[in-house]
């Protein structure tokens, strides 16, 4: 598995300081692909799966209609005004007023299987058992 160091200057050059020595300077990117073959070797040498099993093990689920489906959609409004003004007096001062306004709307539609009964197998497993998926829709907003 391979992972390769970059400069983290390298991606903030446009942010004044991000060169400085003081800052962690280290950004770490791992290649997951290699990850993800090596994996896969692994499952075919250690419990002899065929390629086809183990690259199955960690593929997606090909059929959404039996597991989780958490769909959520949310919408944003933002606004922002600032005021700054500077005043020569005895002491001189500057001030900086702002006011920000957010307001976020969610709806959420998701598919979740139901669970209808956990069974303790070992000292540190429980089982789910699980039972028909169920859906529905939920709305928020907060600001």
């Amino acid at each position: 598995m391979g992972t390769r160091t970059e400069s983290l200057a390298s991606f903030y050059s446009r942010i004044p300081g991000s060169d400085d020595p003081r800052q962690f300077s280290s950004h770490y990117l791992h290649d997951f692909s290699s990850l993800r073959a090596r994996s896969i070797e692994i499952l075919i040498r250690d419990r002899g799966l065929t390629r086809a099993q183990a690259e199955a093990y960690f593929a997606a689920a090909p059929d959404c209609s039996r597991g989780n489906d958490w769909r959520t959609t949310e919408t944003s409004t933002n606004a922002f005004v600032q005021w700054d003004k500077g005043f020569d007096t005895a002491i001189p001062m500057n001030v900086s007023i702002g006011l920000r306004y957010d307001c976020t709307k969610v709806e959420s539609s998701p598919q979740v299987v139901s669970r209808t009964a956990a069974s303790w197998d070992s000292q540190n497993e429980v089982v789910l058992n699980t039972g028909p998926t169920t859906s529905g829709t939920a709305t928020g907003k907060y600001s």
